[in-house]
């Protein structure tokens, strides 16, 4: 069998010693709990979000199935579970990734420094959970990376500098990051959301923000944050990414719609000085937060 759909229903199985083999799986939104199953490397797509799996990844991610740089999974959504444990480091087996989704969860630890042999990843999900530590330089070999999410963890360290210039979307909220806002963010030429809030980030606002050409051309809808994949057989299937932002004091979910939406939100930080007069070249921006700083004429 190519496909599994049964999303959205009322299964309630144990999934812990189950092997998924079909390269479509679509399990998300049901009530499937114990360990992960295992993976066969004909899966292409996997979703398992909104469900009640528990323990570590582990099962999934380091089975004994699993087959150096022969596996073929493109999109692996295991969001809204109750995972917990390390990110684990077997992500060198995985190469093929281009979108991981595991926000809310209960992972911890630190994010492991072989999620930077995914060079073919455009989309990084890895909000609310417990994660620490700083971003690991080793990143920066995900040269295509659109998405990269890690709100409400609890990160620190610096900003990096060397995230990828063609990014989209960098959401850093609710986290420890300290230091500077790096000068390189003017290099993101096609940045829409920039969410740095609720952090310790001090210093001043970078004058080079008109850099960001997709928030001074005013052109961001026309890229839109989605992804494409080819499953075996030849069919085409696409999936749109999605964020949860925060304006006007509401937390509102973006999917379909998010490359109508462009935000910078430096909101709860400790930013001084004055704030850069490049930050009114930026006539395609949509929200922009910067209270509870400490700015001065």
């Amino acid at each position: 069998m190519l496909e599994v759909r049964l999303y959205c229903n009322l299964i309630d199985s144990n999934m812990s010693n189950v092997l998924l083999n079909s390269t479509f799986i679509d399990l998300s939104s049901n009530g499937l709990k114990g360990c992960l199953p295992q993976l066969s490397p004909n899966v292409v797509f996997l979703s398992l979000s909104d469900n009640s799996f528990s323990g570590e990844m582990s099962p999934l991610l380091c089975g004994h199935n699993v087959l150096n740089g022969k596996n073929n999974l493109l999109f692996l959504d295991i969001s809204y579970n109750n995972l917990s444990g390390g990110l684990t480091n077997c992500w060198k087996n995985w190469k093929s990734l281009i979108a991981i989704h595991l926000g809310s969860n209960n992972l911890s630890e630190k994010i492991p420094s072989s999620m930077g042999l995914l060079s073919n990843l455009t989309s990084l999900h890895l909000h609310e959970n417990k994660l620490h530590g700083e971003i690991p330089p080793s990143l920066k070999n995900c040269g295509s990376l659109l998405v990269f999410n890690v709100r409400n963890n609890h990160l620190s360290g610096n900003i990096p500098d060397w995230i990828s210039h063609g990014v989209m979307a960098l959401q850093l909220r609710s986290n420890n990051f300290s230091g500077k806002i790096p000068p390189q963010m003017c290099q993101m030429f096609s940045l829409i959301i920039l969410d740095i809030a609720n952090n310790a980030i001090s210093g001043y606002v970078p004058n080079c923000l008109d850099g960001i050409k997709a928030l001074v051309l005013n052109n961001a809808s026309s890229n839109k944050l989605c992804f494409f994949f080819r499953v075996l057989g030849g069919d085409y299937f696409f999936i749109n990414d999605n964020l949860e932002l925060v304006t006007k004091g509401q937390v509102l979910k973006y999917g379909r719609n998010l490359h109508f939406m462009t935000l910078i939100d430096m909101s709860s930080n400790n930013l001084s000085g004055a704030i850069p007069p490049q930050m009114f070249s930026l006539i395609g921006l949509s929200s922009l937060n910067l209270s509870h700083n400490k700015f001065m004429k």
